[in-house]
This record gives C-alpha cells, sequence and structure tokens, in this order.
C-alpha cells in the first residue's frame, strides 16, 4: 500500500533526494515534452512525469504518498492533507467495532507514544502518595482523624449549631390542602 510507482516514473529510488527528483524531472520533461516529441503517446507519458513531480516535490505530499500511496494522495484532496492521519486511523478495523473500546483502542495504537510520558507521570504521582509520610505530616494526620480541633485549616466536619435569634419577618401557617381538613 505504500507508493513506489511515482518513483519509478522519474526512475527514482525511494530515498532519493530533493535534488535527484528535481534533475530526473528536468531531464525526463525534456525527453517527453510535447513540443520536442511528435510521438502522441509521450503527452501522455509528459503528464504522467508533472504529476510525480508535483507530488514527490512537496514534502507534505511526499511523506502522505511514501506512508499511505495513491490512496493517500486520493484521501488528501477529498479532506485535505491535515485529515489524511486521522481518517486512516478511523478506517482502521479497530475503529469500526461497535464495542466502546474499538476507538480507545486505535487512539491508543496510534498515539501509545504520546501517551507514555502521561503514564510515567502517574505512576510517579502514585508512588509519591504511597511513600510513607514523615513524623509531622503523621501527627497532623493522626490529629485530624480523632476529632482534635486544634487542627488548622481542615475540613469542617459538624452541622452549625441552632441559632437561637429570632425572625421580625411574619411567619404564617402554610395552607394545608390535606384531604382531612373537610373544606
Amino acid at each position: 500500500t505504500t507508493g513506489e510507482s511515482l518513483y519509478q516514473v522519474l526512475g527514482l529510488q525511494k530515498d532519493a533526494t530533493p535534488e535527484q527528483i528535481k534533475k530526473a524531472y528536468r531531464k525526463l520533461a525534456l525527453q517527453y515534452h510535447p513540443d520536442k516529441n511528435p510521438d502522441p503517446a509521450s503527452a501522455d507519458r509528459f503528464k504522467e512525469i508533472n504529476r510525480a513531480n508535483r507530488v514527490l516535490s512537496d514534502e507534505t505530499k511526499k511523506s502522505i504518498y511514501d506512508k499511505y500511496g495513491s490512496m493517500g494522495l486520493h484521501i488528501a484532496s477529498q479532506f485535505g492533507e491535515d485529515n489524511v492521519n486521522a481518517y486512516f486511523v478511523l478506517s482502521h478495523p479497530c475503529c469500526k467495532t461497535r464495542s466502546p473500546a474499538g476507538p480507545v483502542c486505535a487512539v491508543l495504537r496510534v498515539h501509545w507514544l504520546l501517551l507514555l510520558p502521561l503514564l510515567l507521570l502517574l505512576l510517579q504521582f502514585l508512588l509519591r502518595q504511597m511513600r510513607p509520610r514523615d513524623d509531622e505530616q503523621e501527627s497532623e494526620a493522626d490529629a485530624f482523624m480523632s476529632g482534635d480541633s486544634s487542627a488548622k485549616d481542615g475540613p469542617i466536619t459538624s452541622q452549625p449549631k441552632s441559632a437561637t435569634e429570632q425572625t421580625s419577618l411574619k411567619q404564617e401557617q402554610p395552607p394545608d390542602y390535606s384531604a382531612s381538613n373537610g373544606n
């Protein structure tokens, strides 16, 4: 599925440099140019050479072609060059499954190198949490657990006491809509 035929059109290897691509294109373009070559097939060959040069001289298109072949170039023309990788990830059989794990598997499969540092940070955090505390931290934790009120800035764990002051607002009894009212 990787592209090689455009390299063959220019007579190059897949690891050709931009200078080699340019040199091969110029040589073949002069040889097959319709003004220089009266053969009717040379016009078609010239179009192939131009297309190969147009793709291989553009680094973005060249990388898409090297990775996905002509299908990748077609997808790039339909969805944009930035969306080619997303298209192929989402068209992978792992993403087409109906289970919720399908897209997760695809993302992990593609981006595991990006997730690795995050997993290492999570592991470091968990190891720090499991590490024994020093005496000062343990005494604060023990004071909190025993309910000692001298612990500062801790969470409030008791309900507020009922207020003894009276309001000056008139308080009426709410209406009773029960069936036993007799109305």
